[in-house]
């Protein structure tokens, strides 16, 4: 029996398909709220659920259709069977420990996240990819994957996604932290997210190691227990302590090299050029930061050279209070050569910035606090531009404010009509390599266990 399938109206079904189980993923957790006001959590329990694998079934099926629809239209994908496509439509989702069964039973986790449950996936919505060149689909596959990155339907504040496309190419998306806006000391009494503010995003922003950043080994450890297979080839999107993840994670040699080879990197919204320098060749990185964003000005500011002073001067006390002569001996000399750095530093930023300065302080002598205020404010903000930075490219671009600049929309806006060229090359080599396509996506769980 021969089957005929239509690509274009094959993809056309499967993006209405996502959209009633979107539709119907969002009435569940609507229930979720409503079901004790409404005295139904015997049966309303077992109505949500329900509506949730009704989703995740019409969710399913719109990638089986998009993934056969690209198997009849690009000669270069492998050919497969409709049990092996089934597969890939279901992502690498699935319960995860002694645990799973019964949590599988209770259907999706709460929109808050939850305790344990680490490496569980959850499928959810499937990635569509519009455009009609490889310029324009890069655009909406890096926009939807910013947007994902800060809606908690898609990927809750302890989960990030993986997206699952043809021949062992994946796409890892790795949202920021949980606690920036309201921060919280310790782990969340709700989720003991790994993205934590304290706990984990601080220790890791001073070095491009593994081994100093606890949601990068997770991320890790979730890719091998969720069966990413060795070899696969991997693009990492990540936005601000996530983008900081995705850059360790390129710039280890084992996980970059001998188990998987990560391609491309998108880092949005964290100070990276420190990292760079440290990523494993051949890997291509973008880097975007919002020149009024004010997580990454603040970073910036805590990898100058006068922050350096401070804390070589706190690290040489630590030493000596503990009798480590040479330690303390140590810090002081590089303690005195960021010192040396500051005064550079100084000379270059009053040469940089002397309209500012001379207007801060007219505005402070005339009393005009709004020419003094806004001078102030210039002041902080980053140098817009295109810059390249070894083989990787750094925009700095005049975006928006939402979120103190900092929010993913700022960056999805620039995405949509960034033209620079070395930009537009970047965006072009993602479509080159296969990540332009549709694909299932799930939500692994990467609570920290209790020990």
């Amino acid at each position: 029996m021969t089957v005929a399938l239509d690509p274009i109206a094959a993809r056309a079904v499967a993006r209405g398909m996502s959209m009633i189980g979107n539709s119907l993923y969002d009435q569940a957790f609507a229930w979720r709220s409503r079901l004790d006001e409404l005295d139904l959590t015997g049966h309303g329990f077992a109505g949500r659920r329900a509506l949730e694998e009704s989703a995740e079934e019409l969710w399913r099926n719109a990638a089986f259709l998009t993934l056969t629809a690209d198997r009849l239209t690009d000669a270069d994908i492998t050919p497969l069977d409709a049990t092996d496509l089934w597969r890939l439509a279901s992502g690498v989702e699935g319960r995860h420990g002694a645990f799973g069964v019964v949590r599988d039973l209770l259907g999706a986790s709460p929109d808050g996240g939850d305790l344990g449950g680490v490496f569980d996936g959850e499928l959810r919505r499937p990635l569509h990819v519009f455009g009609t060149d490889p310029v324009s689909r890069a655009r909406s596959l890096v926009g939807r994957l910013l947007a994902d990155l800060s809606d908690p339907m898609q990927i809750r504040q302890d989960e990030f996604a993986v997206v699952q496309l043809a021949d062992d190419r994946y796409i890892v998306v790795l949202p920021g932290v949980t606690d920036l806006s309201s921060p919280d000391l310790f782990l969340s009494d709700e989720h003991r997210s790994v993205r934590d503010l304290d706990q984990y995003a601080v220790p890791s922003s001073r070095s491009s190691s593994v081994a100093d950043n606890r949601y990068a080994s997770l991320v890790w450890e979730a890719l091998r227990a969720r069966g990413v297979p060795d070899g696969s080839e991997l693009m990492i999107v990540g936005h601000s302590f996530g983008a900081d993840t995705a850059l360790d994670l390129a710039a280890d040699p084992t996980f970059n090299g001998e188990q998987y080879t990560v391609t491309h990197v998108v880092a949005a919204g964290y100070h990276s050029q420190p990292q760079l320098p440290d990523v494993v060749a051949g890997t291509d990185v973008l880097v975007l930061q919002n020149n009024r964003d004010a997580a990454v000005i603040v970073e910036g500011l805590g990898h100058s050279n006068a922050a350096g002073s401070v804390t070589e001067r706190a690290n040489a006390l630590s030493d000596a209070l503990r009798f480590d002569v040479v330690g303390a001996v140590g810090h002081v000399v590089d303690a005195v050569r960021h010192d040396a750095g500051t005064v550079v530093d100084a000379g270059g930023f009053l040469v940089d910035h002397a309209d500012e300065l001379a207007d801060i302080t007219l505005g402070t002598i005339q009393h005009d606090w709004t020419v003094a205020q806004g001078a102030a404010l210039d002041l902080l903000v980053l140098d817009p531009g295109v810059r390249r930075n070894g083989d990787h490219v750094v925009d700095v671009f005049e975006g928006g404010g939402d979120g103190v600049g900092h929010h993913p929309s700022n960056y999805i806006d620039h995405v949509a009509d960034v033209d620079h060229p070395d930009v537009v090359a970047f965006l072009a080599s993602i479509s080159a390599q296969g990540y332009d396509a549709d694909g299932a996506l799930v939500a692994v769980d990467v609570s920290v266990p209790e020990s």
